[in-house]
């Protein structure tokens, strides 16, 4: 059985917003960047040498490829890969082989593909395709998502993977019935630290309320490449999330003045795109968990 996905998104899938939000159509922003620009993406987006202290433990890693982050918690481990030209094939084939070799079953297997997406102060990147792949494994499950993206005239593959491993309650009753309201009743309120998050954080929660019935703040997470800072705002909330849930927020959040994309679904995996003052928002979820995980980029100068 499939248990609910619930982690922080990687810094990678906050900057690149193509590999966890998959845009059906359009684009967010103003005109055509300069080239310049453009490929300062590249720069921006994808580090040189491996970023975070290690790769998942039992998980392989795709030859060639550079580490552009890694996190964990007590329930989850996220990592994130790139490496330059169009390695799709071969790397959804080495996963899907090596890890059935390994003991793990394919649940899921779907295919997406976007359009091109601006990113205010960085420039275009085109989500041309991508592959998203569930493994199980035990009680352990792993999501494989690979992607090919083009910024300006070069091709990168993106590999992001996250497992999903069994913490505290097993979120099941002696009837089998789920437990989920044990998690919102559970989780800490923090206090949004000062700037973009706590500006966010006024107009989110609010909204939250009104379509949950409540919301906490229950982490806010940061990560640095040295280029730039992810920031991701993880709310619970107190029943499942559905795939309508964020569809209302996405409108929602566009009558306070932002620039909203459409949400996309992939397997169980929600997300959206909103933009105000410059700044570029994703918003993910899972279906049937009970977190909301709203993220933006802040460059470091």
């Amino acid at each position: 059985m499939i248990k609910e996905k619930i982690s922080i998104k990687s810094a990678f899938a906050v900057l690149s917003l193509v590999f966890v939000v998959v845009l059906a159509s359009g684009c967010i922003g103003g005109g055509k960047p300069s080239t310049s620009v453009v490929e300062n993406a590249a720069q921006l987006l994808l580090p040189k040498h491996d970023v975070g202290d290690k790769d998942i433990d039992g998980v392989p890693r795709y030859p060639d490829t550079t580490r552009v982050s890694y996190s964990f918690d007590e329930c989850s481990e996220s990592a994130s890969y790139y490496l330059k030209g169009n390695k799709m094939d071969g790397a959804v084939e080495f996963y899907t082989s090596e890890l059935e070799n390994d003991g793990w079953n394919l649940e899921s297997k779907s295919s997406s593909a976007g359009a091109g997406i601006v990113v205010p102060g960085v420039g275009t990147m085109h989500y041309v395709e991508g592959t998203s792949l569930t493994f199980s494994k035990g009680n352990n499950i792993l999501y494989v998502d690979v992607g090919l993206v083009k910024i300006g005239d070069k091709e990168y593959t993106l590999i992001n993977l996250d497992l999903s491993k069994p913490c505290g309650e097993t979120g099941e009753t002696s009837q089998g019935e789920s437990t989920q309201e044990d998690y919102y009743e559970s989780a800490a309120d923090v206090t949004p630290p000062s700037g973009y998050a706590q500006q966010l954080d006024e107009d989110i929660r609010p909204v939250l309320i009104s379509i949950f019935g409540g919301a906490k703040l229950a982490d806010v997470g940061t990560v640095s490449t040295g280029t730039a800072n992810y920031v991701v705002l993880s709310y619970a909330v107190p029943r499942a999330v559905s795939s309508e849930d964020i569809q209302e927020l996405v409108n929602e959040l566009s009558k306070e003045g932002y620039q909203a994309s459409g949400v996309q679904v992939s397997g169980d995996e929600i997300s959206g795109v909103v933009v105000k003052e410059g700044v570029t928002y994703g918003i993910s979820s899972t279906i049937g968990s009970q977190v909301v995980e709203i993220s933006y980029m802040a460059v470091v100068s």
